[in-house]
């Protein structure tokens, strides 16, 4: 049968994606204070989601996977992986790393490993397209573990963000900071820590310029690679026509970027880039 994926929801996608990929979602919730509760799954209404977020004075909380929800997946295959979003950011990880030990302990036979993508949204997609990219071609249960957590401790992730309140209000940025940029109108660019967390990478004044900044440091970043060697991946908050400018813009200034693959953000991903947001990985 080959070594099966499995990813998190946070694994943002298309239909066309999610086909070719082949992957199996074991889904996040999000919670809206007041009790209103979302699964993220395919087809999630992003924007009564944002709508509902706005509305509300208290953060929306997120709820991982039941170990259960990755471990009827890992019973059907004999060889899994599996992708979740940063252990820093969500439980899904170590949900999924229960979940591998229960069924090692049911199927001791059964080849098992969960990666821990020190990502989320674009960074799992991107994630998933290497691993199918190796198991397309033929390489061991170990060797495609090995060559993808090397590739993870490559891999950077960057995002801009329009609106910066419900990252304020889980206590992922400063209200000092979000405060700031409200009143400034400073938007950041904010990426990966290199261990999973999230950091300031710079700011700009406004949206357009952010993302101005956002292909600045692209450029900068893939100087040294061959032109045309990497693959980037592009996930974007109900702005399809922000995320194709970019991407048209990326591919006019860095050499190195041989294509993008974009996507919509689900759920968790909605929850924390909020309207306008744009996360990019490579």
């Amino acid at each position: 049968m080959g070594i099966h994926l499995i990813v998190d929801s946070c694994c943002d996608s298309t239909p066309e994606l999610r086909d070719n990929l082949g992957f199996d979602i074991a889904p996040l919730k999000v919670q809206i204070a007041g009790g209103r509760q979302y699964v993220d799954a395919p087809g999630i209404d992003t924007r009564q989601l944002i709508a509902d977020m706005k509305a509300s004075k208290e953060a929306a909380a997120s709820a991982c996977p039941a170990p259960e929800d990755f471990a009827r997946y890992m019973r059907a295959h004999d060889e899994c992986v599996v992708i979740t979003l940063s252990s820093k950011l969500s439980g899904s990880y170590n949900s999924a790393r229960i979940a591998m030990e229960m069924v090692r302990e049911e199927f001791p036979e059964k080849r098992i490993y969960v990666f821990d993508s020190k990502s989320a949204s674009a960074g799992e997609l991107r994630i998933a397209l290497y691993i199918r990219e190796l198991i397309d071609a033929g390489k061991s249960f170990d060797t495609v573990v090995l060559m993808t957590e090397r590739f993870i401790s490559e891999m950077r992730t960057l995002f801009v963000l329009e609106d910066l309140d419900n990252l304020v209000k889980n206590g992922r940025l400063s209200k000092v900071s979000g405060i700031l940029a409200s009143v400034l109108s400073l938007c950041p660019i904010l990426g990966d820590d290199g261990k999973g967390d999230i950091k300031m990478i710079s700011k700009a004044r406004g949206n357009r310029m952010a993302l101005n900044k956002l292909v600045e440091l692209l450029r900068e970043y893939t100087a040294s690679a061959a032109p045309k060697s990497i693959q980037l991946v592009l996930t974007y908050c109900n702005c399809p026509g922000r995320a194709e400018g970019l991407k048209k813009s990326i591919l006019e200034h860095c050499a190195a970027i041989r294509d993008i693959v974009m996507a919509p953000t689900g759920g968790l991903s909605t929850m924390y880039a909020n309207d306008g947001g744009i996360i990019v990985a490579y």
